[in-house]
């Protein structure tokens, strides 16, 4: 069609104009050369996100295998003479997460091998090994390394330290938290704390910002940043070992529990020591009792319902004895040991206790009932109490600060485990040294994993 004159000129300007707006007919051959390179994007998101929860769950039967092959004594030997037990009970164990060896493409594999931290020892190693089929990511080019050129290698790694071998960790303090996203064991900026070598556990993290405390080993169920000379995270959580002490906790007499005014001028007479106590043996007291003058009890077990033990600047010493904390959770009762009521520290008082070696109370310097959950927290600030303990200090529920020296007790032996609920240290914390190494002449048997009876733990 020819169109003439300037009205043409004018027709002919719109039609190329329209033309060139109109893009209905380019949407169709664009979106088909875009739609390539975007459904090869998803589809490699998807199989990338395939390979890491596949590897997860591989970590999760690598890790129990681990341990259940660590616990797998070198005892049967067959006649190649080797011995494969532990073999066995790994892949036994990765079979119940669903990966049998040698089924497809996996394979379970367990290895005696040199502890990473100290060679000295044996660990067990446990990897599984997986093709993982490719879905998608062949339309963007990606095959894979597997050996049938279309599959993705999968591996996990699990290294247990060997609960039967000689060397395991003794514990001076155990954190039975297990709030997610709680550090069980911390310590903020302390570069004078000093936990002089003792192995600590946290059935959660366990965060020591700026310093490792001094500790020996630092084990956690969950993560350890830099607490101890060695680290290890991913450990099998401890139960609560002292639990059954409390059945040794008589019946309640009391009636009434008197509670201290900020003043402590309020108390009755048979809630003040040393007057209200004349003999050993087993003494029950009802509400807060406060020190008077020095107390010192022998051959005592204490048992405190409803109270706090108020030193008010006077020095208590107990001598292979125990002192017990019991009742209800009653908001209006507290129960620990404390040198004050209200805001301010009394300075210049100890509680100095040492357990009995044998008997109901064997190794126990101080018990909480576990079934106490309200107003338990314990503090030590500065060097006000001072706690000279040998035995175990026992507050199961407890958010516990210390701040300052926690020492031996003059008649006990070098003896000291704290369980608690958390565990802080702040400033100058201090716990003498070596007090796991005469526990067995305490009569403690101290949380321990590794060595002679002890329990396995991951170490890679």
């Amino acid at each position: 069609m020819r169109v003439q004159g300037q009205d043409g000129d004018v027709i002919v300007h719109k039609l190329v104009r329209n033309f060139a707006r109109d893009s209905h007919a380019a949407v169709s051959p664009l979106t088909a050369l875009l739609l390539i390179p975007l459904l090869g994007t998803v589809g490699l998101v998807v199989d990338v996100g395939y390979w890491y929860y596949k590897q997860r769950d591989m970590q999760n039967a690598a890790d129990s295998a681990a341990i259940a092959a660590a616990q797998t004594p070198d005892e049967d030997v067959g006649f190649d003479g080797t011995n494969d037990d532990f073999i066995k009970a790994a892949r036994g164990t990765a079979l119940r997460y669903g990966y049998q060896h040698d089924e497809g493409s996996v394979s379970v594999d367990a290895t005696r091998v040199p502890c990473p931290a100290d060679p000295t020892r044996t660990c067990t190693r446990v990897s599984i090994g997986y093709d993982s089929p490719l879905f998608f990511s062949p339309i963007v080019g990606f095959f894979g390394d597997g050996a049938d050129g279309n599959s993705q290698g999968i591996a996990a790694v699990a290294i247990a330290g060997d609960g039967v071998a000689d060397g395991g960790l003794e514990f001076c303090l155990l954190s039975l938290d297990t709030t997610s996203g709680v550090n069980g064991i911390s310590g903020d900026g302390v570069p004078k704390a000093d936990l002089n070598g003792c192995d600590i556990f946290s059935n959660n993290d366990m965060n020591c910002n700026g310093h490792n405390m001094g500790a020996g080993t630092g084990v956690a169920v969950g993560s350890n940043s830099s607490c101890g000379e060695e680290w290890v995270s991913g450990a099998e959580p401890f139960e609560d070992p002292y639990t059954h002490y409390a059945s040794n906790i008589p019946a309640n007499p009391c009636s009434s529990y008197p509670v201290s005014n900020n003043k402590m001028d309020n108390l009755p007479a048979s809630n003040k020591l040393p007057g209200a106590i004349v003999g050993g043996g087993v003494v029950q007291m009802c509400g807060d009792v406060l020190l008077t003058g020095e107390t010192t009890l022998a051959n005592t077990t204490l048992v405190i319902y409803n109270g706090r033990l108020i030193s008010n600047g006077n020095n208590f010493t107990a001598n292979n004895s125990t002192v017990v904390f019991a009742g209800d959770n009653n908001a209006s009762y507290h129960h620990y040991l404390t040198d004050k009521v209200g805001n301010s520290n009394v300075p210049d008082s100890a509680f100095t206790i040492s357990s009995p070696t044998s008997g109901n109370w064997s190794g126990v310097a101080v018990y909480t009932d576990p079934s106490l959950t309200v107003n338990v927290d314990m503090e030590q600030s500065g060097e006000s109490p001072a706690f000279n303990l040998s035995g175990l200090l026992y507050t199961p529920n407890s958010d516990s600060l210390i701040s300052g020296i926690i020492n031996k007790a003059g008649t006990g032996y070098n003896c000291f485990v704290w369980v608690s609920n958390t565990i802080e240290l702040n400033g100058t914390a201090q716990i003498f040294a070596n007090p796991a190494s005469q526990c067995d002449q305490q009569g403690l048997d101290v949380p321990s994993i590794g060595g002679e009876g002890g329990r396995p733990w991951l170490v890679f």
